[in-house]
């Protein structure tokens, strides 16, 4: 039947000409890209699932990245407390030698000069075993400092002159931070040792660095000598050193492999008042290293549960991280 002004048939045709089209422009977006889902109109729900499936995927990929770097950190602590364990091993055999009666007080001399060396070995290896800047057998690697500035003693960040605190190796103590207006802040700890440093002169934002604690303190652009003071305590928590090598969703819980904090610093281990100039303190070191032996072989056998724990969670990991990604595709 003819029309008049219209032509039916070529709107017609149009129609499913633009319909064609539109359903070949979708199956060459879905392959080249390898997505059955490149929009929201395609499928609204399955693309929320599969983005979700996604980020999942990739949160997992980054858990099990810090899985195989937590290892390295863990391999690096348990290294350096073989060699600790070596050098404990030589100090108790000049102990023993110096504790019997067939060597003379000139010799126990030679014996103690060696003991002596050891132990201030043993602590260098100590202070300088590190990972990223972070010291790992000294008892501070995981701490953190107290954020509870309510109380009068508390060093407040958030109304004082300091703008933030950082650590680096600090091992958990209260700090006792004093201004003596005069340009100089200093900071003692529980045993009484200390470190001063001074402040610039001029209104800008600088950093104080108390190497010998691992604290480093910056101070806003307003802080001047005269008027303004830096007090208080400066709390560090003993903590746990935690490693994240899942991603299920309890982020603070089970998705968390920790260490506890390992300290084999010379002064925990009872070694650094140690001497063998005479028998009788050979025998009494004696005792004292085989206490330190002990304490190292509770530290490597916690560092090894946790790296057994973190080889099976990545073992784990990898699949779920498989399924997942199925599922996603």
């Amino acid at each position: 039947m003819s029309r008049i002004q219209t032509n039916v048939s070529a709107l017609t045709a149009h129609r499913n000409l633009t319909k064609s089209q539109g359903a070949l422009n979708k199956s060459i977006a879905k392959l080249s890209s390898g997505f059955r889902i490149n929009r929201a109109a395609d499928d609204a729900a399955g693309l929320s699932i599969a983005n979700k499936l996604r980020s999942d995927v990739r949160a997992m990929r980054q858990a099990g990245r810090n899985g195989a770097q937590a290892n390295s950190v863990l391999s690096i602590a348990d290294g350096a407390i073989q060699t600790l364990t070596s050098m404990v091993d030589r100090m108790k055999e000049l102990s023993a030698q110096a504790g019997s009666d067939n060597v003379s007080n000139t010799q126990r001399e030679t014996l103690d000069l060696e003991f002596q060396t050891l132990v201030s070995e043993f602590e260098r290896i100590v202070n300088t075993t590190t990972y990223q800047g972070s010291t790992l057998l000294n008892g501070s690697f995981g701490n953190s400092m107290d954020t509870d500035v309510g109380t009068s003693t508390a060093l407040d960040t958030a109304t004082t002159m300091v703008a933030s605190v950082t650590l680096s190796g600090t091992v958990a103590d209260t700090y006792v931070v004093t201004d003596d207006a005069l340009g100089g802040i200093t900071i003692t700890d529980g045993d009484g040792a200390s470190q001063t440093v001074t402040t610039a002169v001029e209104l800008t934002e600088q950093t104080l660095d108390f190497t010998d604690f691992g604290i480093s303190m910056t101070l806003n652009d307003s802080y001047t000598l005269i008027g303004d003071t830096v007090a208080g305590n400066l709390v560090v928590d003993e903590g746990n050193a935690s490693f994240l090598v899942s991603a299920s969703g309890d982020y603070a819980g089970n998705d968390q492999v920790e260490l506890s904090s390992v300290d084999v610093r010379t002064a925990t281990l009872g070694l650094d008042t140690q001497d063998i100039l005479s028998r009788d303190n050979a025998v009494i070191t004696l005792t004292a290293i085989d206490s330190a032996i002990t304490s190292l072989a509770t530290a490597v056998g916690d560092i090894g549960a946790a790296q057994s724990r973190i080889d099976f969670s990545m073992t784990s990991l990898s699949v779920t991280i498989e399924n997942v990604a199925a599922a996603e595709s």
